[in-house]
């Protein structure tokens, strides 16, 4: 199993390679560990400090941000566009016996099975 670091600990080891006061052997001794493996954490550290001070993260982040605005503005639409929709089956008649105002009940398969039809020429 591989050990893990905490990133604290790896930078305050790379910390005491990079002034070059001691040898990267002694620092590595010093904490107890391989000299390839401090080796390593100093060559990130140093291949990543370049970074540090690019202008890349400042667009990303931009672009980030207007894609959030963007995907905001998108879903605000949408909110729009089904509240209309909403609104407009909530008027819409829902049969057509309410559409010509004969009832404004809605009749369930129950209902219409249980009601008692009366026809006018009398019970046979």
């Amino acid at each position: 199993m591989r050990n893990t670091y905490t990133l604290e600990f790896i930078a305050k080891v790379v910390r005491e390679v990079l002034p070059e006061d001691k040898t990267l052997s002694q620092v590595a001794a010093a904490h107890g560990r391989h000299p390839n493996l401090v080796s390593q954490w100093r060559d990130q550290a140093l291949a990543g400090m370049t970074s540090l001070f690019s202008r890349a993260k400042e667009t990303d982040w931009a672009a980030k941000e207007a894609a959030h605005e963007q995907e905001k503005q998108d879903l605000y639409a949408e909110i729009g566009r089904l509240t209309t929709q909403l609104s407009w089956l909530k008027k819409k008649p829902r049969t057509p016996a309410m559409a010509l105002k004969l009832t404004n009940h809605l009749w369930s398969v129950r209902d219409i099975l249980l009601t008692p039809v009366f026809s006018s020429g009398g019970a046979r």
